[in-house]
Order: C-alpha cells, then sequence, then structure tokens
C-alpha cells in the first residue's frame, strides 16, 4: 500500500464533472474492499487537515459506489447529451457536448471515411493548381449530370434522394469498409434531405436551367482562386471556397442542393475531387484577379514610399507591439487579392505573418492564418515586432 505519498485530490466525490465507469454488479463488492486503504491517514500525504478531508471524502465515495449498487447503476452511464448542427461558416455539420457552448465537426461524418490523398501537384497528378482546380470542376459537372438524370429515373421522393446521395459519394470517390456505403447514404441524405424534396418538387427543368456555364465558370474560379499551390485545400481554404460559390451563386433550390453537397464531404471531399482526374494544361486565365495596388490600403503605419509594385511603410505602436498592417476592400466577395512579399529595410518583423486568404471575410478576425507562408493570395495582412521596423512589400499576381 502506498504511505503518504498521494495528493488528496482537490475536489470532492460528488462534484462535477463526472466520469462513467461500467463493471459488473458482482465486482463492486471487490472494488469496496480494495478501496479500504483509503480511510488510513497514512495514505495521504499534504497536512493533517488535508488528510482529513480526504478520509471523510472516501465516506462520501462508499457511499456513492453503493447506492450505485443498489439502483443497479441504471443511472450511472446515461447516453451522452450530443446536439447537432449545419455550421453557418462551413455547412458541415457539427455536434456539442455542452450545451452549444463548443462546437465540433460529427465523429464518424462523411469526410472521416474519406481516403484523403496526396496533394495532386505534389504528386505529380497535376501540373498545376489550375489543373487541380479543372479536376474539381469536373467532378461537380459530373454530380449535376448525375442529379439531372436521377429525375428520370427515380420512382420518388425517397428514390431520388438515395440517387443524389449516391451522386455525392461518388463525386468523391470514397472508399469505403464493407457496410458503410449505407451508413454514408443515410448520413447524406440527413443533411440534404429537406433540400431534397424541394428540389424534387420543383422538377427537373429547375434545377437544369440553373446550372448555366456563367454558374459553372463560378465555382471553377471559386476552386481556383482558394486552392493551394499544391493542388489541394486546407480547412481555411475550404472555407473561403465555400463561402465565396455562397456569395456568388444566385439564390435556388439547385445551389442549396449543390452546397450541401460540399458541406457532407468537406475538405476531404474537395481534395479527394482535386486528385480525381488527368486535367491537363487547364486555362483559369479568366479567373485571376489583376492585381492593383490601387486597392490595398495601409490601416496601420505609415506609408514612407509607393511604386508601382511596392509599398514602404515603417511600423507603428499598436497594442504594445509597432506593428503594420494592409488590406483590400471590405466588401463581399472578398477577392482584390495579391501575393505578397515582405523584406525589412531596418529592424526586423516578427514571425509568422498573420494574413486572410482570398475569398475570405477579412473583416472577420477568425479568418486570419499564421503559418509563415507567401504561396496564397491574402487580401489582409498584418506583422509585427517588439521595436521599430520599416518593411517593403512587394505585390504580384
Amino acid at each position: 500500500m502506498p504511505i503518504g505519498n498521494v495528493p488528496p485530490p482537490s475536489q470532492h466525490p460528488d462534484e462535477p464533472p463526472f466520469v462513467c465507469i461500467p463493471i459488473n454488479t458482482e465486482w463492486i463488492p471487490i472494488l469496496l474492499g480494495a478501496l479500504q486503504p483509503l480511510k488510513y491517514p497514512e495514505y495521504w500525504s499534504g497536512t493533517l487537515e488535508e488528510s482529513r478531508g480526504a478520509r471523510k471524502d472516501f465516506g462520501i465515495l462508499l457511499d456513492q459506489i453503493m447506492q450505485a449498487e443498489d439502483c443497479g447503476m441504471s443511472g450511472c452511464c446515461l447516453d451522452l447529451y450530443v446536439i447537432q448542427r449545419i455550421s453557418p461558416d462551413t455547412g458541415l455539420v457539427e455536434v456539442s457536448v455542452d450545451n452549444g457552448v463548443h462546437w465540433q465537426p460529427a465523429p464518424g461524418s462523411i469526410p472521416t471515411k474519406i481516403v484523403e490523398p496526396v496533394p495532386p501537384v505534389t504528386s505529380g497528378l497535376a501540373a498545376t493548381k489550375c489543373d487541380a482546380a479543372q479536376n474539381v470542376a469536373t467532378q461537380i459537372d459530373d454530380w449535376i449530370e448525375h442529379v439531372s438524370t436521377a429525375f428520370d429515373v427515380a420512382t420518388g421522393l425517397a428514390d431520388f434522394a438515395i440517387i443524389v446521395a449516391s451522386a455525392i459519394l461518388d463525386a468523391v470517390l470514397l472508399i469505403l469498409t464493407e457496410g458503410g456505403l449505407t451508413a454514408a447514404e443515410v448520413q447524406i441524405i440527413e443533411i440534404i434531405g429537406a433540400i431534397s424534396t424541394a428540389v424534387w418538387s420543383a422538377g427537373k427543368s429547375v434545377f437544369d436551367d440553373y446550372w448555366s456555364s456563367e454558374n459553372k465558370d463560378i465555382i471553377f474560379c471559386a476552386a481556383f482562386t482558394t486552392i493551394g499551390d499544391n493542388g489541394a485545400f486546407t480547412d481555411t481554404q475550404f472555407s473561403a471556397f465555400w463561402n465565396l460559390c455562397n456569395e456568388k451563386l444566385s439564390a435556388s433550390i439547385a445551389k442549396s442542393l449543390f452546397l450541401g453537397f460540399i458541406s457532407s464531404v468537406g475538405r476531404q471531399g474537395l481534395n479527394a475531387m482535386s486528385a480525381s482526374g488527368l486535367a491537363a494544361d487547364s486555362d483559369c486565365a479568366s479567373c485571376i484577379t489583376t492585381c492593383d495596388l490601387d486597392n490595398w490600403t495601409t490601416v496601420i503605419g505609415t506609408e514612407v514610399g509607393r511604386t508601382a509594385t511596392t509599398v514602404t511603410v515603417d511600423a507603428v505602436l499598436s497594442g504594445g507591439n509597432y506593428e503594420v498592417a494592409m488590406e483590400t476592400s471590405t466588401v463581399s466577395p472578398w477577392t482584390q487579392c495579391c501575393h505578397f512579399l515582405p523584406v525589412a529595410d531596418s529592424g526586423s518583423f516578427g514571425t509568422p505573418v498573420g494574413r486572410v486568404l482570398c475569398g475570405n471575410d477579412n473583416t472577420n478576425p477568425a479568418n486570419i492564418v499564421f503559418p509563415l507562408g507567401y504561396d496564397d493570395a491574402v487580401n489582409l495582412f498584418f506583422m509585427t515586432d517588439a521595436s521599430p521596423f520599416t518593411v517593403t512589400i512587394t505585390f504580384t499576381e
């Protein structure tokens, strides 16, 4: 038995948070016997008062266990109270176990069943991020065609919903364990059920007519604008893609079904789509937003020079540190973007550099990303240091 080396817990055994430990009822007397050393002062470390408190708590613990034994522990292991929602930022299904205080992606959801490939540019499957974006657009075109065909072959709403769910799984090339496909279809139908009802009621012509070349181009350019140079999406870039499509596509039940499709597969599904084909020499020239330095404003710092492609700024004291911050328009859809490269002329700026990726709302602090890197187009960036510095920023397409 441990002698005087167990510190008394800071909380009483009948105080939350609680845990459930399901055990066979025959083991409860054995457990009670095994706990007997806790009643001796020699077991505990700490002061005499702390030892007395711990031994009193031991009595409470025994009472709790014996009460559980009397009622067969029927109330010990209640199912966890879980609530669900669709994220207003990404459209993903989220769950909360603390009544909405914190949210997390739903365990066992479709994204967890997708085999996320090596980014296509990294693996050599695609030469450029433009080719990867074309792969995404091609898979979405196939999904649109699949759903359109569902109107012709479905025998009713329930059958239509199953075919649409199958179209989503086909689009992301899922590799599922045996029996996983049915569960995946059920989850998708739960996400898009209400939308499927509206689309089915509206009919094939409403769905087909929505998918003009202009709307398809919006999706293609949204993919190109937000995808990484390696041909894959991060969580932030996935959110930017979803929000950019939501901003630019006109209101329609067809749009709602499309966003439900993207929400159900998440970042993992989008990356499976980007690596799904062999697009080559794709043309994304029409999607490139001109990097116009006239769109950029220095919001923190003092400009001391500006050319056609560079801005030189003296950092100013802000919030206890010296800081430089620049941004483009703060109006949706936040696609006035550039690549940027800062070089310190004097002093130094701390790393990483905070920035908001193109297509994301640069008025929302949650969209700021911090890993150091200059591979992405941005619409806001800032840098800080404890000491004064001057920096020259070069802007490029």
